[in-house]
């Protein structure tokens, strides 16, 4: 039965979820600082209390990691709380502020070399459009002589056209792109030069091949324009996917990971022209336990929880012990605790802002595949021939929603 099915999947999602970032967390680092504090110190406040109480040394561990236990469930909760924190939301305000202003800064560093890439991508295409009509004029003087002039022009040519074109796949560098137009313009002079002294089309068997060659020579020039324009459009569409993967111009936040949830939020808003809060709450509801992009979702929401978790929990252990063994003379756990620390944290960190990212791309790919599913359950007539018109019918459908009276068909 699907609705038995749908059911059973939600509650086995729900058991990886609850395992993975809730559950594990809380045992893995109740361990942690059980077997800390027992086999370092013997010490700790339950410990302390079970001995004072006559407890056997078993009982008191028990009591101990049944305390931290409950201490960590009771904190779990705040789960939320804590990824606000980590995404930069609940921070003191001058803090919050100085740190979207570098983030600002980040995002304005990508843009600029956005900038920089359309910019090289203009200025290689301009210059074929500018020598193309060159190198014409160039032959045709070269085919008024009648004959080959001066060969070595012609073997110069061809070897300055191909140490450019070797040159090409660097041009997603400052460095790279300014050596490749400095050789594509000495590749096109060279090849001017030559055909202005040198004619083609020649068929005489002494000549021929010379003529030929120049031939190839120019041919070979332009493809390599092209190929470099190619390179340069995908270095430009990549630079700027790497600043739309990772910012939203008018709503720059204070972290990494707030920044990536601002990307998928505003997902909808450009897509569709309708806000993240209506769309994305009504296609959860279409999307079944056996959809394709259901497995993806639940993944990438485990991954950021997890990260979220150990991240709260790595800080507080490592706050914790910094203390007692700063207290209790123990230089050498001090020192670890104090490097492992930040690595630890670190890690986890990389690991929800991979999940964000997975996140991100999954619930894309959600929207893009139901919403046809959630207007077929919203028994909305679609009659929607293009993209402008069907971002209309979404913030129609979304005023209507308000309680506003737009357009909307129902069948």
């Amino acid at each position: 039965m699907p609705g038995i099915d749908d059911a059973l999947g939600a509650l086995r999602d729900l058991g990886s979820a609850f395992l993975l970032s809730f559950f594990f967390p809380i045992v893995l680092f109740t361990a942690i600082n059980g077997g800390l504090a027992l086999l370092l110190f013997g010490i700790g406040p339950s410990f302390a209390l079970a001995t004072a109480l006559g407890l056997d040394t078993v009982l008191g561990l028990s009591i101990m990691v049944f305390v931290q236990f409950s201490l960590a469930w009771v904190a779990a909760p705040m789960i939320a709380a804590l990824r606000r924190v980590i995404e930069g939301e609940l921070l003191p305000a001058a803090l919050k502020r100085s740190m979207v202003r570098h983030a600002w800064r980040a995002a304005e560093a990508m843009r600029g070399e956005v900038d920089v890439t359309v910019a090289y991508h203009q200025s290689l295409k301009q210059l074929l459009t500018t020598e193309k009509a060159a190198l014409i004029v160039a032959r045709d003087a070269g085919k008024l002589l009648g004959a080959i002039t001066d060969s070595g022009k012609i073997t110069a040519a061809r070897a300055t056209v191909t140490a450019a074109a070797q040159l090409i796949p660097g041009g997603g560098t400052p460095k790279g792109r300014r050596k490749i137009l400095e050789r594509i313009r000495a590749a096109v002079a060279a090849v001017k030069a030559a055909l202005e002294l040198n004619s083609v089309e020649l068929s005489e068997a002494a000549v021929a091949e010379a003529s030929a060659a120049l031939d190839q020579a120019q041919g070979d020039l332009i493809n390599m324009i092209e190929a470099a324009i190619e390179d340069a459009k995908l270095n430009a569409e990549e630079a700027n996917g790497r600043l739309h993967a990772q910012f939203v111009r008018d709503d720059i936040r204070a972290s990494q990971l707030g920044n990536l949830r601002a990307v998928m939020e505003r997902y909808t808003t450009k897509a569709y022209g309708v806000s993240f809060d209506y769309m994305w709450p009504r296609i959860q509801a279409v999307i079944t336990a056996d959809d394709a992009v259901t497995p993806g979702i639940s993944r990438s929401k485990m991954q950021v929880e997890f990260g979220v978790m150990m991240i709260a929990a790595t800080t507080l252990t490592c706050m914790v012990w910094l203390a007692v063994s700063f207290f209790y003379a123990a230089p050498y756990l001090f020192i670890a605790v104090g490097a492992a620390g930040p690595l630890l944290v670190s890690i986890f960190h990389r690991m929800a802002l991979e999940g964000q990212r997975s996140l991100t791309e999954a619930v894309r790919a959600a929207i893009d595949v139901k919403r046809s599913t959630l207007l077929e359950q919203l028994k909305v007539t679609v009659a929607t021939k293009t993209s402008t018109e069907e971002c209309e019918l979404w913030r129609n459908l979304e005023r209507w929603s308000l309680g506003e009276d737009p357009k909307v068909t129902i069948r």
